[in-house]
Protein backbone atom coordinates (compact mmCIF):
# COMPACT_ATOMS: atom_id res chain seq x y z
CA UNK A 1 0.00 0.00 0.00
CA UNK A 2 3.03 2.68 1.03
CA UNK A 3 4.50 2.06 -2.52
CA UNK A 4 1.03 2.33 -4.24
CA UNK A 5 0.49 5.64 -2.91
CA UNK A 6 4.00 6.94 -3.37
CA UNK A 7 3.23 6.08 -6.83
CA UNK A 8 -0.30 7.48 -6.66
CA UNK A 9 1.88 10.62 -5.54
CA UNK A 10 4.33 11.10 -8.69
CA UNK A 11 1.91 10.04 -11.15
CA UNK A 12 0.22 13.31 -9.95
CA UNK A 13 3.71 14.93 -10.34
CA UNK A 14 3.87 13.89 -14.22
CA UNK A 15 0.33 15.05 -14.45
CA UNK A 16 1.76 18.49 -13.51
CA UNK A 17 4.94 18.55 -15.77
CA UNK A 18 3.03 17.75 -18.81
CA UNK A 19 -0.34 19.38 -18.33
CA UNK A 20 -1.76 22.63 -17.49
CA UNK A 21 -2.59 21.38 -13.78
CA UNK A 22 -2.40 24.20 -10.72
CA UNK A 23 1.08 24.19 -8.92
CA UNK A 24 -0.64 23.33 -5.52
CA UNK A 25 -1.39 19.99 -7.28
CA UNK A 26 2.24 19.11 -6.95
CA UNK A 27 2.26 19.74 -3.03
CA UNK A 28 -0.64 17.42 -2.89
CA UNK A 29 1.29 14.94 -4.92
CA UNK A 30 4.22 15.05 -2.77
CA UNK A 31 1.86 14.96 0.31
CA UNK A 32 0.30 11.35 -0.91
CA UNK A 33 4.35 10.76 -2.13
CA UNK A 34 5.15 11.17 1.63
CA UNK A 35 2.07 9.46 3.21
CA UNK A 36 3.52 6.18 1.19
CA UNK A 37 6.79 6.78 2.29
CA UNK A 38 5.72 6.66 6.21
CA UNK A 39 3.72 3.72 5.51
CA UNK A 40 6.48 1.47 3.65
CA UNK A 41 9.55 2.50 5.51
CA UNK A 42 8.20 2.10 9.13
CA UNK A 43 6.71 -1.74 7.97
CA UNK A 44 9.37 -2.56 6.01
CA UNK A 45 11.97 -2.29 8.60
CA UNK A 46 9.51 -3.65 11.42
CA UNK A 47 9.12 -6.83 9.13
CA UNK A 48 13.07 -7.36 8.26
CA UNK A 49 13.86 -6.80 12.00
CA UNK A 50 11.28 -8.98 13.49
CA UNK A 51 12.11 -11.61 10.48
CA UNK A 52 15.81 -11.98 11.52
CA UNK A 53 16.87 -14.53 13.50
CA UNK A 54 17.94 -14.35 17.41
CA UNK A 55 21.01 -12.08 17.85
CA UNK A 56 21.36 -10.76 13.77
CA UNK A 57 18.73 -8.10 14.42
CA UNK A 58 21.73 -5.15 14.66
CA UNK A 59 22.73 -6.93 10.84
CA UNK A 60 19.36 -6.55 9.66
CA UNK A 61 19.20 -3.01 10.94
CA UNK A 62 22.40 -2.08 9.42
CA UNK A 63 21.23 -3.83 6.05
CA UNK A 64 18.43 -1.79 6.21
CA UNK A 65 19.64 1.49 6.47
CA UNK A 66 22.54 0.45 3.60
CA UNK A 67 19.54 -0.25 1.45
CA UNK A 68 17.97 2.94 1.84
CA UNK A 69 20.81 5.33 1.54
CA UNK A 70 22.29 3.43 -1.54
CA UNK A 71 18.39 3.24 -2.87
CA UNK A 72 18.44 6.92 -2.30
CA UNK A 73 21.76 7.67 -3.96
CA UNK A 74 20.86 5.57 -6.97
CA UNK A 75 17.38 7.08 -7.44
CA UNK A 76 18.86 10.73 -6.92
CA UNK A 77 21.60 9.88 -9.52
CA UNK A 78 20.07 8.20 -12.33
CA UNK A 79 16.93 10.32 -12.47
CA UNK A 80 18.98 13.39 -11.74
CA UNK A 81 20.81 12.07 -15.40
CA UNK A 82 17.69 11.87 -16.91
CA UNK A 83 16.66 15.44 -16.27
CA UNK A 84 20.07 16.74 -17.14
CA UNK A 85 20.34 15.21 -20.42
CA UNK A 86 16.61 15.37 -21.01
CA UNK A 87 16.70 19.17 -20.64
CA UNK A 88 19.25 20.16 -23.30
CA UNK A 89 16.97 18.20 -25.82
CA UNK A 90 13.34 18.10 -24.86
CA UNK A 91 13.11 20.98 -22.28
CA UNK A 92 13.03 21.17 -18.20
CA UNK A 93 9.36 20.20 -17.74
CA UNK A 94 9.41 17.44 -19.95
CA UNK A 95 12.68 15.72 -18.92
CA UNK A 96 11.34 15.91 -15.37
CA UNK A 97 8.46 13.98 -16.21
CA UNK A 98 10.37 11.66 -17.37
CA UNK A 99 12.93 11.29 -14.60
CA UNK A 100 9.06 10.96 -12.54
CA UNK A 101 7.98 8.06 -15.19
CA UNK A 102 11.47 6.33 -14.78
CA UNK A 103 10.29 6.38 -10.90
CA UNK A 104 6.70 5.65 -11.54
CA UNK A 105 7.79 2.00 -13.47
CA UNK A 106 10.19 1.56 -10.64
CA UNK A 107 6.78 2.32 -8.19
CA UNK A 108 4.77 -0.16 -10.54
CA UNK A 109 7.93 -3.15 -10.20
CA UNK A 110 7.43 -2.81 -6.43
CA UNK A 111 4.35 -3.14 -6.15
CA UNK A 112 4.09 -6.24 -8.50
CA UNK A 113 6.63 -7.91 -6.31
CA UNK A 114 5.30 -6.93 -2.80
CA UNK A 115 3.11 -9.77 -2.77
CA UNK A 116 6.45 -11.77 -1.20
CA UNK A 117 7.06 -9.56 1.36
CA UNK A 118 5.20 -11.65 4.62
CA UNK A 119 2.45 -10.00 5.88
CA UNK A 120 3.66 -11.34 9.21
CA UNK A 121 7.72 -12.13 10.44
CA UNK A 122 7.48 -16.29 10.81
CA UNK A 123 6.15 -16.83 14.14
CA UNK A 124 4.35 -14.00 14.70
CA UNK A 125 1.18 -13.24 14.41
CA UNK A 126 -0.87 -10.00 13.60
CA UNK A 127 -1.57 -9.15 17.20
CA UNK A 128 1.91 -9.20 17.81
CA UNK A 129 2.94 -7.32 14.99
CA UNK A 130 -0.12 -4.95 15.86
CA UNK A 131 1.16 -4.27 18.91
CA UNK A 132 4.93 -3.63 17.82
CA UNK A 133 4.01 -0.48 15.97
CA UNK A 134 2.55 1.32 18.60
Amino acid sequence: MGVALIGAGIGLEVAVAVTSLPTWWAAAGWAIAGLGMGVAYSLTTLTSIQSAPPGGEGAASASIQLANTLGVALGTGVAGAIVAVGAVGLGLAPAIALAELAMLVLCGLTVAVSGRVPSAPVGLDNQTVSANLR
